[in-house]
């Protein structure tokens, strides 16, 4: 999968990389509901693209909005907010199911 990214990242203009990023997640969620083998085999293929090239993507992204100096740094702020996001997942899970409702977690979720 790095020839198709690395191709994507040097031929295409940012946006036009974000926008085929966020394609192909779309298409590979579209792929995983669809029954069948065949659609099953290509959502496969699409989310092992898509994986290479979210983190890709993103590390160019910031690297070239933010300078190569600072990116080490907020590449790893970055990996410890999406670190500490994903141990809070189950807490978040639990206090959703014993209230009945996950309305206060998702409007948490867009603050």
């Amino acid at each position: 999968m790095t020839y198709p990214v690395g191709g994507m990242l040097d031929n295409l203009s940012m946006w036009q990389c974000v926008f085929s990023l966020s394609f192909a997640g779309v298409a590979h969620s579209a792929l995983t509901l669809v029954q069948g083998t065949y659609a099953l085999y290509a959502g496969f293929l699409l989310f092992a693209y898509y994986r290479a090239a979210l983190f890709g993507t993103m590390a160019t992204e910031v690297a070239f909005t933010f300078g190569h100096g600072n990116f080490g740094k907020l590449w790893g702020i970055l990996y410890c907010v999406a670190g500490i996001a994903n141990m809070a997942l189950p807490s978040i899970a639990k206090l959703g199911t014993h209230s009945g409702s996950f309305a206060y977690i998702n409007a948490a979720q867009l603050l």
